[in-house]
């Protein structure tokens, strides 16, 4: 649906490359395939609109499952359409919290609108367990896993933070996850806690139903009672560790490996209690922004090799994450330009005195200078910075630009000559220091100039700040196939100018295969084994392609939300359209509900299946004597 607004357009276009500024150690790099534009221009504090994705390939349905180091598993898009979307500020007022949500999902926010996406008024309080267990499951791989700093003899990171950590960082280690879930989960009014097995493992776990169960996202696992009914605890855990054992790890795309799930058990095992460093969990971070004049965020689906490392030691990059960018660049020319700016001392503007350069001393032999500060929701990981001085011979001391984390203690990183057009064009790469144990969320800029007796002939006549950001692929407001529902809104009070531009690529190089559209055996809704094969009609492909693999998913709701088991949703590593449910998973007598879809050898996942149903089969009653 179209919303109305006062002030609308949409521009649909082809373009052969993506205006996105590139990391000079990245200029070698190709252009961007031609891609699909749509700008969108607001002026109003919520705006609904739509566009439509085409080809036949998205992100999701050319999903593929990457194997890590140590049977992690990374989800990685075959082909990912989305390539940038930019929010940017053209009006002459601040523009606070922009944001978009795209087809009601990722609005991840701040706490309360992840809560408001993903929990229902009407689960309950296991369900509401599951729906944050699977949140953190879902969105990340374990990869260099974070070596935290110490402040006196705690640790901490900015990753403790879930918003933080949802939105900047896709790869992760078990400490963060489970600090994250237990950050949700609290603020749900579920008790949770950490269990911390030192250096081996950690993980968490909820209290509902009056008891503890463990969820460990990191390993994609929880572990069930022997009759199948219930969630353990970390002390059934120890007493029996074949309750971890039996079970698959690291979800649905893992091969099977026993002697990894057995090793598995080992922390379990070998517990002496809580014998971890404590930690302190940051909370109430929000993506809060506020873009001024002449101020945009862009998020992009790559990257130029930009991260936060979180691990010194390891110089291994992660293996998938996004880089956006905060840009500003203002009008020099306007009134307004000095309310961006945190401080500005003896400085006089052109569109008051309609003296070049723009910026330009008031007063001579005094010294001039603006700083303004930089803040990101975003993980910062990089920048540059260009201005354009305007120095007439003998007209005042060399321009300068410093940088800070506080706005008090300055690092000199230009220094110009004073008698002509100076240009200053650096990166603060080095000054960001990604490579270190603490993110950065903000800096601050000094510009300054020393005019003499003519303070019109020094001055500012150019300002672009660009700031690098990490960014979490998942997190990203993503096109899917067809329709896209587009939601912006801000907390702007009074006007604003807002211009939203979609760039993205199509394909339909590959027609994915049909759902699987019949189920053979057992027959829908029929009582079968505790240990059924499950036969279905094999899936087609448009294209001819061969159908090379198959992904069941096995629960007890027909709505199929939640997995009840890990080891009852697989991919069958097989084009035989059949799998075997293994033994000892199902609850005699209890109706399961099932459904699949297929991967053909070009990468392209069918639609599931309808969903079919059978009864396991109940115990036998003993006859009477």
């Amino acid at each position: 649906m179209w919303c109305r607004f006062a002030s609308a357009c949409l521009v649909l276009l082809a373009c052969s490359h993506v205006a996105y500024p590139k990391d000079k150690a990245a200029s070698s790099a190709q252009p961007e395939p031609a891609c699909k534009e749509a700008v969108r221009q607001i002026d109003s504090e919520r705006a609904e609109y739509r566009i439509d994705l085409g080809g036949n390939l998205d992100g999701f349905n050319t999903a593929r499952y990457v194997n890590l180091d140590g049977n992690h598993i990374m989800k990685v898009a075959g082909f990912q359409p989305n390539v940038e979307l930019t929010i940017e500020n053209v009006g002459r007022q601040n523009v606070v919290n922009p944001r978009i949500v795209i087809n009601d999902r990722h609005d991840w926010y701040s706490i309360e609108s992840l809560v408001g996406e993903i929990i229902k008024p009407e689960m309950t309080d296991r369900q509401k367990a599951f729906a944050v267990y699977e949140l953190f499951r879902d969105n990340f791989y374990h990869f260099n896993a974070p070596d935290l700093y110490y402040e006196h003899g705690v640790k901490k990171g900015d990753i403790y933070d879930p918003i933080k950590h949802l939105n900047s960082y896709q790869n992760t280690g078990c400490g963060p996850m489970a600090i994250g879930m237990t950050t949700i989960w609290s603020h749900l009014g579920l008790k949770s806690r950490v269990i911390n097995f030192g250096s081996s493992h950690w993980i968490c776990e909820v209290f509902y139903d009056d008891a503890w169960h463990i969820m460990d996202a990191d390993r994609k696992a929880f572990y069930l009672s022997r009759d199948n009914t219930r969630l353990i605890s970390t002390p059934e855990a120890i007493a029996d560790p074949k309750l971890i054992t039996r079970t698959h790890h690291q979800g649905f795309a893992s091969p099977d490996d026993p002697r990894y799930d057995a090793s598995r058990a080992s922390c379990y095992t070998h517990y002496k209690g809580n014998t971890g460093t404590p930690y302190e969990a940051a909370q109430g971070h929000t993506m809060a922004i506020t873009l001024r004049p002449g101020e945009s965020i862009v998020r992009r689906w790559d990257n130029i090799g930009k991260y936060h490392d979180n691990w010194r030691h390891k110089p291994t990059p992660p293996p998938q994450f996004a880089n956006g960018k905060i840009i500003y660049q203002p009008d020099l020319s306007q009134a307004y330009v000095l309310d961006a700016a945190q401080e500005h001392y003896n400085v006089a503007l052109y569109a008051t005195d309609k003296k070049r350069p723009y910026i330009h001393g008031a007063k001579g032999h005094r010294g001039s200078g603006l700083v303004y500060r930089v803040a990101s929701p975003y993980c910062m990981v990089g920048g540059r910075i260009q201005a354009r001085f305007v120095c007439k011979p003998r007209s005042g001391s060399d321009p300068k630009v410093h940088v800070s984390y506080d706005g008090r203690n300055w690092r000199n990183i230009w220094h110009g000559r004073s008698g002509a057009v100076r240009e200053c064009d650096v990166s603060i790469d080095d000054f960001i220091a990604t490579r270190q144990m603490n993110a950065r969320y903000e800096y601050y800029i000094l510009i300054d100039f020393l005019p003499f007796d003519d303070p019109s002939a020094i001055g500012l006549d150019f300002l672009r700040f660009e700031t690098d950001v990490e960014m979490s692929i998942p997190s990203l407001p993503t096109l899917r196939l067809g329709a896209n529902k587009v939601v912006y809104c801000d907390d702007t009070q009074g006007p604003r100018n807002v211009k939203i531009t979609h760039r993205w690529r199509e394909s339909s190089e590959n027609i994915p295969p049909s759902a699987p559209s019949a189920v053979e055996s057992p027959a829908d809704a029929s009582t079968t084994s505790l240990a059924p094969l499950l036969h279905w009609r094999p899936a087609t492909d448009p294209d001819g392609d061969p159908i090379a693999d198959y992904h069941v998913e096995v629960r007890d709701h027909p709505d199929m939300a939640f997995t009840v088991a890990q080891n009852l949703e697989r991919l069958t590593f097989s084009d035989k359209p059949q799998w075997q449910v293994p033994q000892g998973w199902l609850i005699p007598g209890k109706r399961y509900y099932w459904h699949v879809r297929a991967y053909d050898k070009r990468g392209a996942w069918s639609d599931w299946s309808p969903t079919w149903s059978f009864i396991a089969e109940p115990p036998k009653s003993k006859n009477p004597l």
